[in-house]
């Protein structure tokens, strides 16, 4: 299938990390701490300043496991190999409650790979998409995945500790995209007005509805867009465990943000790679001679996005083998 990735090649510089190491078992073990300050861009000529930011922190850590037996590629389960480490865990994906938890694998093939969980009977967990092949004894880390109310507050005075603007209508506040299953941003943002729908987390588009928004999922390993409606740059901070692995990104449905896992500026070429080996490059991503066989990156810059494809298709003979705009092939 071909994919569709939207990327954005800047990210906040790390701040702050810091260590506390604990005796114990390894799920007592503290992890390193990560601050990110994210500057967005003033509103300009009634355009929102906008920013994509890729989220690499973590919630905390509630257990670490071994698989007991080695997964097949293809498999949507797996077996811890201890009792506990799922006890008491009734994972949803709804995002209609604070239980959204994932799996982040941290040995063998497949280090950094993170699946979301969408059911647990007994030690086996039920993935959403698809594993690859994984060894007996793989390693991982479980934790809840990020949500609108546990990354940007769920309470006025939270959401304002974070920096972000709340207001009676998503045109006077921080807005917040999330990627969706179709590939369209979905906003929200912070209301603090008690008429129409009341106070909360809403949606931009239907913000007189009253739903509670604030457990929709943010990918940890993805990320988010940020508009600023107002006329002075918006600071705000992004905390949590800091990843101990690299970034694998699994795309279990067409459309999927990726965050930027290196503390720099970044071309496609240092991210997804420039040579072309059996059709893909480095990254798995694929090649082909036009935009509509090949896997397609768009990348957001500020208010403007381009899409990117590694194009093949040979001219006199040679293969072009670069990154070329979707929409200018050559």
């Amino acid at each position: 299938m071909r994919n569709k990735i939207t990327a954005n090649l800047l990210r906040g510089v790390a701040a702050l990390v810091v260590a506390l190491p604990l005796h114990g078992n390894a799920a007592d073990i503290a992890k390193p701490s990560l601050l990110v300050p994210v500057t967005v861009a003033a509103s300009s000529g009634g355009i929102a300043g906008q920013r994509f930011v890729g989220l690499n922190v973590c919630r905390p850590t509630i257990g670490e496991g071994r698989l007991s037996a080695a997964v097949v590629s293809g498999a949507t389960q797996f077996t811890a190999d201890a009792d506990a480490i799922f006890t008491g865990i009734v994972p949803s994906t709804l995002g209609t409650s604070d239980n959204s938890y994932i799996i982040e694998f941290t040995s063998g093939a497949y280090v950094g790979l993170i699946k979301k969980i969408s059911s647990i009977s007994g030690r086996t967990a039920t993935v959403v998409g698809t594993l690859p092949a994984l060894d007996d004894k793989t390693t991982f880390l479980l934790r809840k995945d990020w949500t609108l109310g546990s990354l940007f507050g769920a309470t006025a005075s939270e959401v304002a500790a974070k920096g972000l603007t709340a207001g009676a209508s998503g045109g006077s506040a921080t807005r917040i995209g999330v990627l969706n299953a179709s590939g369209v941003i979905a906003y929200y943002f912070y209301k603090n007005s008690t008429s129409q729908g009341g106070v909360g987390w809403r949606s931009a588009a239907t913000r007189t509805d009253g739903v509670d928004r604030q457990h929709i999922q943010v990918g940890t390993g993805s990320g988010f867009a940020v508009q600023n409606g107002n006329i002075s740059p918006l600071n705000f901070n992004l905390a949590g465990e800091a990843r101990p692995t690299r970034n694998i990104v699994s795309l279990d449905s067409q459309f999927t943000f990726v965050a930027n896992p290196q503390n720099r500026s970044v071309t496609i070429a240092d991210l997804l790679g420039s040579t072309i080996v059996g059709g893909k490059l480095k990254s798995d991503f694929v090649g082909a001679s036009s935009s509509g066989s090949a896997d397609e990156v768009t990348v957001i810059d500020g208010t403007v996005s381009r899409k990117y494809f590694f194009n093949t298709r040979a001219v006199s003979g040679v293969p072009i083998n670069k990154w070329r705009l979707s929409v200018l092939p050559l």
